[in-house]
């Protein structure tokens, strides 16, 4: 779901899509026949036409976007919400440096300047994230830190319900 748009949002918005239909259609095709699953293209900053939705997913979306923009997608989601419904916000981690920043992994404060000076948007950490979600009428349920192997991946899942 990205802003219908020319440039390189726009390429990237078609080409998750496509790709998006070719995983469900390879995995889980009974899904998405039976209509338990329901994949579709949408302006994120016009309201949100589904209003009964188990789940909404934003994958590496809220990055991408300031604070004000990224409040624009998450309230008409909240105001689409039922009770029941969820927010799966799926991004990479961020975290203050530590003490000693050599001993640290630089990359996600490179990544959160490149996103700064292209998109004017930015890298948040989890209590950023919910601090946002809260402000946009969600509240935090969970944070799931998938695995690789046995060491935590760079990935977070935020699980938000209705507040």
């Amino acid at each position: 779901m990205l802003r219908r748009q020319d440039g390189p949002r726009r390429r990237y918005h078609t080409l998750t899509i496509v790709r998006g239909w070719q995983v469900w259609q390879e995995r889980a095709p009974d899904a998405l026949e039976n209509g338990s699953a329901i994949l579709q293209s949408h302006d994120f900053f016009s309201p949100q036409p589904v209003k009964d939705a188990a789940l909404f997913l934003l994958r590496l979306v809220i990055h991408d976007w300031a604070d004000e923009e990224a409040l624009a997608i998450l309230k008409p989601l909240a105001e689409a919400a039922t009770s029941e419904t969820r927010l799966l916000l799926v991004e990479q981690a961020y975290e203050p440096l530590d003490p000693d920043p050599l001993v640290h992994n630089s990359m996600p404060y490179l990544v959160d300047l490149e996103m700064m000076a292209v998109l004017n948007a930015q890298e948040r950490t989890q209590e950023q994230y919910v601090e946002l979600a809260k402000r946009a009428g969600w509240t935090h349920v969970k944070t799931w830190i998938p695995k690789v192997g046995d060491a935590p991946s760079g990935w977070r899942h935020y699980e938000f319900q209705k507040t």
